[in-house]
């Protein structure tokens, strides 16, 4: 392998003629220049450069700080999280970051309309997006939005090697405008910090992944004695699983709509 840039001490991109790729290591880039053979002694992380990624040329263009940032970040990330990110994350992550500061210095901010979902679902990978605002301002100056702490948790999200990366970054899309579907029927706003939408978020969050995995909840016999179902959250959960179908293509069964309707009682007496 041959060195195609060197980003700082510890990083260098590099190529074997068919294959571009991140190197991480102590020292691969100490002393070293562009066409230098790659000392392959000291390779301690590879990150693959996908084609398909769009972003080849745009990395040789990246300030190697931002290289730095997202590795500790992603290395923060895979030692909370006790897991490992794709090898794709890396390079995806340092691109956001430069993105995300440019627009910030330009005095541009895209909101993140899905937040409250974001903390909701996945409320690990959002702490980590919080602990990275406060690790890039420490690093570079530069104080950027709360919303970033969810693009970045999402982009954590995303990267999960075990993660279907389409249904992942529809989740928070697709719950959104299932809580809207809800409030246009009942022409009224669920408030986002209660306890009870807490749980109705998770339970949809859940009932979706459900359906992806093929996996189906069965409703237990004391269950079905324990609430008696109201008329009304029966009409809107029917209006529910017809937007899931259209979404997703899949019918969720009676037992599901059964415990949809469960927690949707208990959200809309809160």
């Amino acid at each position: 392998m041959k060195i195609e840039k060197v980003l700082n001490n510890s990083t260098v991109i590099a190529s074997d003629n068919t294959t571009e790729m991140i190197l991480l290591g102590r020292g691969i880039g100490f002393n070293k220049k562009a066409g230098d053979k790659v000392d392959e002694t000291r390779v301690e992380k590879k990150y693959v450069v996908d084609s398909a990624l769009n972003v080849n040329k745009a990395i040789y263009e990246l300030d190697d700080c931002y290289f730095r940032l997202s590795k500790d970040i992603i290395d923060i990330a895979e030692s909370e999280l006790k897991t490992e990110l794709n090898k794709t994350s890396y390079i995806l992550l340092a691109d956001h970051i430069n993105f995300s500061i440019s627009r910030c210095k330009e005095g541009k901010i895209t909101p993140n309309i899905f937040m409250n979902e974001i903390q909701l679902l996945y409320p690990k990978q959002y702490k980590i997006g919080q602990e990275s605002l406060a690790y890039i301002f420490k690093e570079t100056g530069i104080e950027l939005p709360i919303d970033e702490a969810g693009y970045i948790a999402l982009h954590i999200v995303n990267s999960s090697i075990d993660n279907n990366d389409e249904f992942i970054e529809k989740l928070p899309k697709n719950i959104d405008e299932i809580v809207n579907i809800i409030e246009n029927h009942y022409r009224m706003t669920f408030k986002k910090d209660i306890i009870e939408y807490s749980r109705f978020v998770t339970h949809l969050k859940y009932l979706l992944l459900r359906l992806q995995r093929k996996e189906w909840k069965r409703v237990d016999s004391d269950d079905s004695k324990a609430v008696k179902p109201v008329i009304k959250q029966y009409a809107v959960v029917g209006e529910i699983s017809t937007y899931i179908y259209k979404a997703y293509h899949k019918k969720i069964g009676k037992d599901e709509e059964y415990y949809l309707n469960l927690h949707l009682g208990r959200l809309i007496n809160s």
